[in-house]
Order: C-alpha cells, then structure tokens, then sequence
C-alpha cells in the first residue's frame, strides 16, 4: 500500500496557495475540458465508499476499529447531491485517507482544484492540522517525487475552492491524489478536479533560428506565470510582460548564447531568488575563483603563471571595468537580498559561457585581469584559457602558514568540535543534507553526550556556507539543543549566518533563534525567512534550457519581517581572512551578553 507520505510537513511552516480569484483566472484560460479524477464529485458510492476511491485508515489497529465511522456520504454538498465526510478520530498518528492512482506523462502540466468545508477541524495536538487535498508525484517504481497540497480546512469554515496549476516531474509516472484528515472534526470534500492544460512544449520542423527563440520565449513567458506559486508577488506582471516585448523584438539579430542570457535576465526579475534559467548543459569553468570581501572583489584562485595577482582586488577584466562587469551580472541573478548578489556574482564570473557573453574573452582565448594589492600596486596577467591545468598548478589567496580557523576546517554536511578552553560546543551545518555515513539521530547523540559529560557555556551554530536543502534535517538538532537550553545544561546559543545562507538554511537559523533563545552573529543571509522554495522545473522545447520555478511559499509563523538581521555584526574581511581569524567566533567568545 503506497499511502499518505503527503502530509508530514513541518508543523510551523505556513504554505501560501493562490488566491481563488487567481485559481479561476488559471482554470478558464488553460484547462481542457477532459476530467482525469473519476467519480470526483462523490456522487456514486458503494457499501458506503466512494466509486473509483481507495479508503485507508492509517494507525493503530483500536483506530481501524472505526472505519465505519470515519466515512460516510453527506448531502451538504458544494455542487450536486452528495460530498464525502471524512470524520477524524482524534489519534495523534492516525490518518484517514481516500486515495485515487492516476497515470500521468512526465512534463505534463495540469489544472488541478477542489472544493473543503471545515466542521470543528481541530489536531489532536491543538496546533497544525492536516486536512487538505494533495497530490503525490511517483516514479513507476512508486518512489515520491515531488507533492503538491491545496489550502487546508482550518476550523469551521464555508465551502471553498482552492487550485494550482502543477507539472508531473521527470521521472513521474503517476499521481497520487489523496484526501487526508487526522485529529478531530469532520471535513467535507467535493468537486476534486484534475485536468490537462493547454500548455504544450511540442515542437516543430523547418523553424529558423529566430522563429526557435521566439517559440522558446512565447513557451517561457506562457508556462511559467502558470506555474510559479505567485509569480508576480515582487515584481508587477506589466514590467515582466515589457521585458518579454522588449526581447521578442531583439530574436531576429540575437545569438543563442545572448539569447538565452535575455531569458536569464527576464526570469531574474520576479526576484525570486529560487526561480532561476539555467544551462541544458552546464558550460565550462575558468581557471580562476573570485569572493567579495565587502564591496571589493578579490582574486581566490588562480594557476602559478597569475600568481601576483592572487588575493588582489580587482579592477578590470578583459579590459572593462569591474563597475561595469558587475552591473552586466547583477540583472541576470534572481535575489531578495544583496547578499545573494555578492554571493552568486563570483560563481557565475567563472562560468565560460558568462565571459563570453560579457565580451571579456579576447579573440586568441584569454582573459586579461588588472588588481590593485593590498600594497596598492597595479598588476595584470593574462589568463589563458587555451591551457589545461591540474590542482596542483593552482595558487590559493590562504596563506600557508596559517591555521584554517574552524569555518575552513570540514566541509562534512554537519560536523562538530568541543572548545574546552572557552566551553565552548560548535556545530557546524554546510548542508542541509543527511550524511548517510553519520545520519543525524547518531549526530544529536553525540552533542548529548557532551553535554552530560562536559560544561557548555555557549553553543554554536554555524551555518554561513550553508546554502540550503531541507530544512527537517536540521530540525531535530535545534529541538534536542533547545530542550537542553531550557534545562540550563547549555549556556547562550549562538547561530552564524553569512552571504550563502539560504533557503532551508535560513529557516533553520530563525528556528534556532526563536527555539533556543539563539543570538545571530556574522552577515545578513541570501534570502528572506518569508519566501518561495520546493522547486520544480520544466525545459525550454528548442534550447533545452531548463527552468526552475517555486511551487511553495515558505514563511516562519509569528514574524512579519522579511529577514533574519545579526543581533553582532561580524563581517568577514579580507584582513580578517588573509590572517586566519575568524570574527564571528571572535565576537562569540568575547560577548558578554550571555547570562
């Protein structure tokens, strides 16, 4: 039985649909008129059971004891005569379930909508409950791939309808459409509806380049309005619509390759930071690796033939002012913050098909660079990129003689070391990610220990690099460390945040702040806490260019501001780099705040 790994979402995470006026606007414009859902009024049932619907109840086998119970026709119907009850038992782990396989295509995009009322809906734990309409994806090997919920039944409410255009997969084989509720209360359900659209990605023979570009654009502006969960939230739907203009005009005398970076440009300006072009092949990097210390942007890597020009601030690059290369960049990132500017600017200026674009490659393959030292010295080299070079022809802005500080130290998904010197227990996070080789469980075992064996005056979280995944990983550490907390096992918590932490990431620092009294200390992350996230993506019919667009909107419950602000500022600089130290656990260790 594959069954309701729909609902097992975090229990403060809120999800925002699109409002029903915006549902209607999606239905009557793309829909087809052939229903996929079977029986999805309810008004065909037998032996008290819907047709074409399985029925389940989940948990302990006293709860199966009331399958009679916890399903029934209703005549207080939405449309038509009848409409499914589904009667909650009120067991924490027990979940009712009606259920209906439905093969689908991968890349397939649909319409998908139905119609809950509400009556005394309440969790067993008086907090979250969980009765929604969903979809899971699955693989033909019954693998969850992705999910999609509509807009849950709080309470008591009047019918109401909720929908989302959604998009099957890769890999996607069928969907799962589930009715779920648990706790207490009873929830209607009618009109559950999943329909084809109209949205294709077919392709056609005999198309010049510019009618391919415009093809690729007319999808791109069509499909992903459609899909994104509210596409317009940052940016105005006349600003995005003139962009497009602007470029349907420019496809007769573009390239491909500046083409694609005019698309690059227009999904950027939702300003949504996880929707995003990327390549159908990732192009080549360039020997060279850059970071931003403040507002300078300094030379991290190079080969030995560009060795003096390592660790220095840049000042041009093939010939162009670097004002001018970072102005280029900056429209072709999706960000809500400057940080995520400063971040992704550096990764994306190593990418060949970038420097190309930006015009900074010289006709023989070479790109030259212009720094000042810290001595205030000008100095060029000549990059060549006809060159293959190894790791050990490389030359790092780290200097040798100096001990990685602990930021530097692993790059484990999670890691952790005692500081017995300043009691000190430091965490580590550089991926919201299990590591199969050290699953979480053992983790937290771990921290417990020392904290039964040794003092804990501060605990520190660092998650600075961490850019993301899912946020549950983290989540049971911040319980465990928090429950200490509230124990007085530990003292003060501390959790660093820098220009890379985002997504799941940010999450879990506001987590950590608001479950364990955790004071932030480092730089403003990539993203906002209020923001978009669980990705999918569809691909462009004639470039392969592949987008990715949100499917959810994320935001940390009780807050109303946008970001998660440092309580101690503590900027990496380049000094503060090129000596080895470490400002954020600096300003740790010296804070008196801590009771």
């Amino acid at each position: 039985m594959r069954y309701f790994a729909l609902f097992l979402t975090s229990l403060v995470l809120l999800t925002v649909q699109p409002t029903l006026a915006q549902a209607d606007t999606l239905s009557s414009g793309f829909a087809t008129s052939e229903e996929l859902v079977a029986n999805g009024g309810f008004e065909s049932w037998v032996d008290n059971q819907p047709s074409a619907w399985d029925f389940w109840i989940v948990g302990d086998e006293k709860s199966k004891e009331n399958q009679g119970l916890a399903l029934a026709p209703s005549t207080d119907a939405a449309v038509g005569e009848r409409a499914a009850l589904l009667q909650g038992i009120g067991e924490a782990d027990t979940w009712i379930i009606l259920n209906q396989n439905i093969p689908v295509e991968s890349g397939s995009i649909f319409h998908f909508s139905g119609m809950l009322r509400g009556l005394d809906v309440l969790s067993p734990t008086g907090r979250r409950w969980q009765c929604q309409i969903g979809i899971i994806a699955r693989s033909a090997q019954g693998q969850r791939i992705n999910q999609w919920l509509l807009k849950p039944a709080p309470g008591t409410t009047d019918w109401y309808s909720d929908s989302r255009i959604i998009q099957a997969p890769p890999g996607c084989a069928s969907f799962d459409l589930q009715v779920v509720t648990n706790g207490k209360g009873r929830l209607l359900v009618d009109e559950v509806s999943l329909r084809p659209t109209r949205i294709r990605g077919g392709m056609k023979s005999g198309l010049s380049g510019a009618e391919k570009r415009r093809a690729d654009l007319e999808y791109l502006t069509t499909t992903l309005p459609m899909l994104h969960i509210e596409p317009f939230r940052f940016t105005s739907e006349a600003a995005f619509d003139s962009l497009a203009g602007t470029i349907a005009k420019e496809c007769d005398t573009l390239s491909d390759l500046d083409f694609t970076f005019r698309l690059m440009e227009l999904v950027a300006s939702l300003d949504d930071a996880h929707t995003t072009l990327e390549f159908a092949v990732r192009p080549p990097r360039l020997p060279i690796q850059y970071e931003f210390f403040g507002d300078d942007l300094r030379v991290m890597l190079a080969p030995k033939p560009c060795a003096d020009i390592v660790g220095g601030r840049v000042l041009e690059i093939g010939g162009k002012p670097i004002s001018d290369v970072l102005g280029a960049i900056r429209v072709l990132i999706p960000h809500e913050t400057e940080s995520w500017i400063r971040y992704r600017t550096p990764r994306l200026l190593r990418l060949m098909a970038v420097a190309e674009h930006l015009g900074i490659v010289s006709e023989d393959g070479a790109i030259d660079l212009v720094v000042a030292t810290d001595r205030g010295d000008r100095r060029q080299c000549r990059l060549d990129l006809n060159l293959d070079f190894k790791r050990s022809d490389f030359i790092f802005a780290f200097p040798a003689d100096k001990a990685e500080p602990l930021y530097l130290s692993c790059w484990d998904n999670y890691w952790l070391k005692y500081l017995p010197d300043s009691k000190t227990l430091y965490v580590r996070g550089v991926r919201c990610r299990e590591d199969k080789q050290k699953p979480m469980a053992g983790f937290i075992d771990q921290i417990d220990e020392i904290v039964d064996t040794r003092p804990i005056e501060r605990f520190v979280l660092d998650l600075r690099y961490n850019t993301g995944g899912g946020s549950g990983v983290f989540r049971p550490l911040i319980a465990a460390v928090a429950s200490h907390r509230d124990a007085g096992d530990i003292g003060q918590c501390y959790v660093i945040t820098g220009i890379a932490t985002f997504s799941a990431a940010c999450l879990n620092a506001q987590e950590f702040v608001d479950k364990a009294g955790a004071l932030v200390v480092g730089e403003a992350m990539g993203n906002r806490t209020d923001r978009f996230g669980q990705l999918n993506e569809f691909s462009l019919p004639y470039s392969g260019l592949r987008v990715r667009y949100s499917t959810k909107r994320f935001r940390w419950g009780g807050h109303d501001e946008d970001m998660l602000v440092p309580d101690i500022p503590a900027p990496l600089t380049w000094q503060d780099y090129s000596e080895g130290r470490d400002p954020a656990m600096e300003a740790i260790l010296s804070d008196k705040s801590r009771p």
